[in-house]
């Protein structure tokens, strides 16, 4: 990870935890960056019309569940009108403040 035994050892726990993550995050985005690769050379060779997202069912990487599982949220329908009423009153102190 690219630093000295004396500042490994000078680290509070939140810094070594977080130079892991941004670590792990690189070597995620050179993966993905190696599959997408992969994918642009062997595009003309596969059947017409596959995307890269059924592309990537043929190419798993470890990681792939876990960013799946964070990026899926649905919003009921109370957040969603309660987000719509936060947003309209801004506007409305917007639109009287300026």
């Amino acid at each position: 990870m690219n630093m000295t035994p004396q500042e490994y050892y000078n680290m509070l726990p939140k810094d070594y935890y977080a130079k892991v993550d941004g670590y792990n995050n690189k070597q995620r985005f050179k993966a993905e960056l190696i599959r997408q690769h992969a994918f642009i050379t062997v595009s003309p060779y596969i059947k017409q019309g596959t995307t890269y997202n059924s592309f990537k069912g043929s190419f798993p990487l470890p990681f792939d569940e876990i960013i799946e599982q964070v990026q899926r949220k649905t919003m009921t329908k109370e957040e969603m009108e309660a987000l719509l009423k936060q947003v309209n009153e801004a506007e409305q102190k917007s639109v009287e403040n300026g």
